[in-house]
């Protein structure tokens, strides 16, 4: 009894399974575009619209200039504003270098 109504159950499950599998095969091997908008290509390059690529170049352009006419301009930013100090003829009290014969400051303990 138990096996008779296994049966019918296994094999309407085998032919649920089958369906399934196909059905799945079928979604996954095809090269249709589905919902995506977009021409398919697996390995082949799709060529962007021209007006992108204008406006990419166009965007690219005016960033070297930007900063190609700035480094002319303000070439300060990289080389300093004033000229540097020669600190070899600075004394050791403006450094705050104590003098050689100075006695040693106590530790104080933290």
């Amino acid at each position: 009894m138990i096996v008779s109504r296994l049966v019918p159950l296994a094999v309407r499950s085998s032919a649920a399974i089958k369906t399934v599998g196909i059905n799945q095969q079928r979604l996954i091997s095809t090269s249709l575009p589905r919902l995506s908008g977009g021409a398919w290509s697996y390995r082949s390059f799709t060529p962007p619209d021209r007006k992108f690529v204008i406006w990419a170049e166009a965007a690219g352009a005016f960033m070297w200039w930007w900063i190609f006419w700035h480094l002319f301009t303000d070439y300060e930013h990289i080389t300093g504003h004033y000229a540097f100090p020669d600190i070899d003829a600075w004394t050791d009290e403006e450094l705050g270098i104590p003098p050689d014969n100075a006695d040693d400051p106590e530790y104080i303990g933290v």
